[in-house]
């Protein structure tokens, strides 16, 4: 059965430009709470849509301030199509911007940002790095992001909870030489 949300998040997928990535929704519900869709790429929910008093709520996070959310509200998914290409700027924008995820084997990265990993090793900015792989280890919720730097190989380690910031905001402190 379709809802105003699933309608929604299929219009959107529609009609969203193509990335490298996979678009993908889902629209669920847990018991006696509303029914929420995502919809995003392989690394990462870009929108977020709820019914609210029969319309639906689109929200995204700001471009410009990562703690606000800007929101769209429709009726149907025609009213989307006056705001698709503001929606699809906002879609691109967070789509391509680098997570875990989104590292990809062979391309080179900027650190734009000085961090500390888990361990505390010191990944200073103007440093080009070449993505070689990732390992997760769900026990720990580690991550250990394997790149290479000029000649040698050097690993990060970042924890789920103690680099919890630097996780959700990679593209912060690393970005993708094009």
């Amino acid at each position: 059965m379709s809802t105003p949300v699933s309608t929604a998040a299929a219009w959107l997928v529609a009609n969203l430009p193509t990335t490298p990535w996979r678009t993908s929704q889902h629209v669920g519900r847990l018991a006696g709470r509303p029914e929420v869709g995502r919809v995003g790429v392989t690394h990462r929910w870009v929108f977020e849509l709820r019914e609210v008093d029969g319309e639906v709520r689109i929200s995204a996070p700001d471009l410009d301030d990562r703690a606000r959310r800007r929101e769209w509200r429709c009726t149907d998914p025609e009213v989307l199509r006056a705001h698709l290409h503001e929606l699809a700027s906002v879609f691109t924008t967070w789509a391509h911007r680098v997570t875990l995820g989104a590292l990809r084997e062979g391309h080179r990265y900027l650190v734009v940002r000085d961090f500390t990993d888990y361990r505390r090793q010191l990944w200073s900015a103007g440093a080009e790095l070449t993505f070689e792989h990732q390992a997760f280890l769900p026990y720990d919720g580690g991550h250990t992001v394997t790149f290479r730097v000029g000649d040698t190989t050097k690993a990060m380690y970042l924890q789920d909870d103690v680099n919890a910031d630097l996780l959700a905001d990679l593209d912060l402190y690393v970005e993708e030489i094009p």
